[in-house]
């Protein structure tokens, strides 16, 4: 054999071939309606991964190698191998001419990119100065198995590709090894991508799922994906609700230079006309973005909506949201909604998330420290009334800080702060038996300040952690509420100390580790149990495992413990061989001395009845364990005055080889101090069965125990082969729900890239 090195850029005879994987996925935008990034489905930067020029030196092997110093080309014929800068290339033959720099490769070309990128093909040319290349028969394939072709593709000058018989497919030649089809892929006519101009043309692109075509154009330009401020014609889309029929979108975007570019989106509303949308965005390098929208219609059949809620000529909505970084760690942004109804943006399907929050910030953000400051207010969408949006909370303004600084060997100190303004234009109740204010009529502040220090001492198997600290709350409420007492003005100052004591066991057999871990704390906090007069950010209050050892059960800052207080309790922990494991902790917790907070009413009865408001609490236990494709999880609170259990919850799940099952059971004995005179029990379950190859039939329901009515029951059939999701399943409730007695169904339809992304509706 001979070889010999020689300095050259064939390199880019590599050609940025893998684009026209970008341009598949365009097609298959266009094709089936899915927003433009579902591009991402393929593999990014195709059109980067080969530089126009690399300098190094190349090597080339053959068995014959032959250099005619008079015509400057060197001939390279049987096993010629190629390797530059990371790129290996095979082939029958090699010519290569030193004078017009043009590089031929013929017969079983392969080349190997860096990435692990493959590329077959017939012929490979390669020429003026390595910005014009054409490939014949080129077959890439990404190592995640993706797969493109083309009988021939062309680039020209560096700027325009072309592929003729172009196709994409995520699933490679989308055979399995039964030799049935499965996936989809997208196969074009000719595409054309003009790096230069920014542009992507496909002529006839059709989308095919499972071998099958299911939707074609006979062209369509779009933008190209490489350069996202390109103009063009972004992805169409529809749409459809009962309300407003059909919607159909086609957006057009101006790019009009410097980060700046317009979208317009006309629709075209079956049932009610011309829905204009524009949206002016700004992406400002290094700094930030913003971008302002704005939707109206001029409805032909106003009396099709409700009197209120959109029975008017003219509707619209504007808005805006912005994020900058104007500093390292730090960030800074806004959003904002406006609109003629709160309706208009659910009825034409703009905006679905509700509420809108109105607001702007600013945060900091670094190992040791954390810090926000906003205004808030939150409008609900829909057909609301006047009188629910005024029960809705501003906060003017919302401040959190935390800080964290570690004194090595003297130990830690946290410091934390909070301050919130609520406005709240009337109150918010509900019923169940005995009444909850879930919202207040009301001006009210609230600032809390904490600051703790703690340290970790082992003395042999013990592990001993006190902690001392100090809590100051300064609130201040007008009385608008006529459930509430008068107005009132509150400093409390709440110092805290606490130690923590755990003495862990562990054992090791060779195999599988054990713990178990008992624990027992004390603990002191002073102030008032209410420190933050109404209660609005510490109503959610559950007592379990979860927060058995918890220094302050409230879930926030306008309730706190108050006294002496100890929590009792251990954990096991087993993890065994075969990857198993078992996790369970078990205690209970003592009010010793002073007021308890966690006993201590209010109009929502946080605390009230969970099981922790006496001096003694429930017992709480909870386990969770994990046997192979089996796990289960329960948690339990007993009652040791009544001698009974208060509440408890189990699951068991299964899943393997497609075949899946879940039981759920949950229980409450009758709480009259929240409302419930009855027992509360529940069941339910869902199973997934596999019937054939990628096919999968589903069932669910649930049952109310007590009432003896069903809750709901679903039944779904499910297609997936890994690349193409399809499926039904359709749902009815009982008369027990928030929405009783209505049948629902849902059909799914996702494509899927070789990374698992999907994209579908």
């Amino acid at each position: 054999m001979k070889s010999r090195r020689f300095r050259s850029g064939f390199a880019s005879a590599f050609w940025r071939g893998a684009g026209g994987v970008v341009f598949a996925g365009m097609a298959l935008s266009a094709a089936t309606g899915l927003p433009a990034h579902a591009a991402s489905l393929l593999p990014a930067n195709f059109f980067d991964r080969i530089p126009e020029t690399q300098s190094g030196q190349a090597g080339v092997e053959a068995d014959e190698l032959n250099f005619n110093s008079s015509t400057g080309i060197i001939t390279a014929a049987g096993n010629v191998g190629l390797s530059y800068v990371g790129y290996y290339a095979t082939s029958d033959r090699m010519i290569f001419n030193q004078r017009t720099r043009e590089l031929v490769l013929e017969g079983n070309v392969q080349i190997v990119d860096p990435e692990g990128v493959e590329y077959t093909a017939d012929t490979v040319t390669v020429n003026n100065g390595f910005k014009d290349a054409v490939l014949n028969a080129m077959v890439m394939t990404t190592p995640d198995g993706a797969m493109v072709t083309g009988s021939q593709t062309r680039k020209v000058r560096g700027e325009v590709t072309t592929i003729d018989d172009g196709t994409y497919a995520p699933c490679g030649t989308c055979i399995d090894e039964k030799g049935r089809r499965i996936g989809w892929r997208v196969r074009t006519e000719k595409i054309v991508q003009n790096s230069k101009d920014r542009y992507t043309d496909l002529n006839q692109p059709v989308l095919e799922i499972l071998g099958f075509p299911i939707a074609w154009l006979p062209w369509i330009r779009l933008p190209d994906l490489t350069q996202e401020d390109g103009s063009g014609f972004r992805t169409p889309s529809t749409a459809y609700s009962e309300k407003i029929g059909v919607k159909a979108s086609l957006p057009y975007y101006n790019s009009i230079g410097n980060g700046m570019g317009l979208l317009l989106t006309p629709s075209l509303i079956s049932e009610q006309g011309l829905l204009v949308g524009t949206e002016f965005s700004h992406s400002i390098n290094g700094f930030g973005s913003y971008s302002i929208a704005a939707h109206g219609i001029y409805q032909l059949d106003p009396g099709a909506f409700n009197p209120g809620f959109g029975d008017t000529d003219f509707r619209g909505a504007i808005q805006t949201s912005g994020t900058f970084t104007p500093a390292p760690r730090w960030e800074a942004g806004w959003s904002y909604t406006a609109f003629t109804d709160p309706a208009f943006l659910t009825d034409y399907l703009i905006d679905t998330s509700n509420p809108a929050v109105n607001e702007a910030y600013v945060s900091y953000l670094s190992p040791q420290t954390f810090g926000d400051a906003r205004v808030q207010e939150f409008k609900l969408l829909g057909e609301v009334s006047q009188a629910a949006q005024d029960q809705q909370a501003a906060l003017l303004p919302k401040l959190r800080i935390d800080h964290v600084e570690d004194l090595g060997s003297a130990g830690t100190v946290h410091a934390s702060g909070d301050f919130i303004g609520v406005a709240r234009a009337a109150d918010k109740v509900s019923s169940n038996a005995i009444a909850y204010r879930l919202g207040t009529e009301e001006q009210k502040t609230h600032g809390t300040g904490e600051v703790d220090w703690s340290k970790q001492f082992v003395f042999g198997p013990t592990v001993i952690t006190p902690m001392a600290g100090l809590r100051l709350d300064y609130a201040s409420y007008d009385g608008a509420s006529a459930l509430q007492p008068g107005a009132q003005t509150l400093f409390s100052a709440a110092p805290i100390a606490a130690v923590d004591v755990r003495v862990p066991f562990a054992a090791y057999d060779g195999v599988s580790s054990y713990l178990i871990e008992p624990v027992a704390q004390v603990y002191y906090r002073g102030g008032d149990t209410a420190p933050g007069i109404t209660n609005d950010n510490a109503q959610s209050f559950t007592f379990d495992e979860a927060n058995l050892f918890s220094y302050n059960k409230f879930s926030g800052t306008d309730r706190q413990e108050t006294g002496l207080r100890a929590n009792l309790g251990v954990h096991y922990l087993a993890n065994f061989a075969d990857g198993s494991y078992i996790d369970a902790v078990a205690g209970q917790s003592y009010h010793l001395a002073g007021p308890n907070g966690l006993g201590t009413g209010d109009a929502v009865n946080a605390g009230v009845g969970a099981g922790i408001s006496g001096n003694t609490s429930d017992i709480v236990a909870g386990v969770r364990a994990g046997m192979g494709p089996v796990t289960i999880s329960a948690r339990a609170r007993y009652d040791v005055a009544a001698n009974e259990i208060a509440a408890a919850a189990t699951r068991a799940s299964y899943s393997k080889d497609g075949w899946s099952a879940t039981v759920d059971y949950s229980y409450m004995a009758p709480d009259p101090a929240r409302g419930y005179t009855k027992v509360q029990q529940d069941v339910g379950g869902s199973i997934g069965v596999p019937i054939a190859d990628y096919w999968r039939a589903t069932a669910g329901a649930g049952w109310d125990i007590t009432a003896g009515n069903m809750i709901n029951y679903s039944a779904g059939l499910v297609y997936d082969d890994g690349y193409f999701e399809a499926g039904i399943n359709a749902t009815s409730s009982g008369p027990l729900i928030y929405d009783p007695d209505t049948f629902t169904y849902k059909l799914t339809f996702k494509l899927k890239g070789p990374d698992g992304s999907a994209f579908g509706s």
